[in-house]
Order: C-alpha cells, then structure tokens, then sequence
C-alpha cells in the first residue's frame, strides 16, 4: 500500500496580502498553523484550520517559517510577505 502523506504549501508564496494553504492528508485531524519570524518568535498561531482560510494578512513585510501540524505530522514552509 502506499504510504499515506501529510503534505501542505503555501500560496501565493511570496505574498503580498495573505495566503492560503493547501493541504493534502488522509487524516481529518485538527490542523494547526504557527507563523515564527526569523528569530524564532511565534508571531501568530491558529488552531482547526482550513484551506479556505488567508493567514498572515497582519505580518509586516519580510521572511517567516509557518508551521503546519497535524497529530504527529508536522512540515515547516519558508514564506516571504512582500511589497
């Protein structure tokens, strides 16, 4: 059988307003996303997401890592808020 995969992006990356994410999994687990800037401090963090959910439309400009959970799942993105 194929291995069952948690995969999630970021689009449009870079952004300019707010993203959305796309993500593919065979769990109905809740998703969690968590926004860190490049000193590692968690900047915003949401809980029971979904794909039609835009995230990141409060950040100033410049260069984050989301991160994306789903029970022992977890995937990080480089995501790039720009002018």
């Amino acid at each position: 059988a194929a291995e069952e995969e948690f995969f999630a992006y970021a689009y449009p990356n870079p952004f300019n307003n707010g993203f959305n994410l796309e993500i593919l999994s065979p769990s109905n687990e809740d998703v969690q996303l968590n926004i860190y800037d490049l000193a590692g401090r968690k900047v915003e963090s949401y809980s029971n997401i979904s794909e039609k959910d835009v995230f990141g439309e409060k950040l100033g400009f410049g260069i984050y890592f989301a991160e994306i959970l789903q029970g022992q799942q977890v995937q990080m993105l480089r995501i790039v808020k720009a002018e």
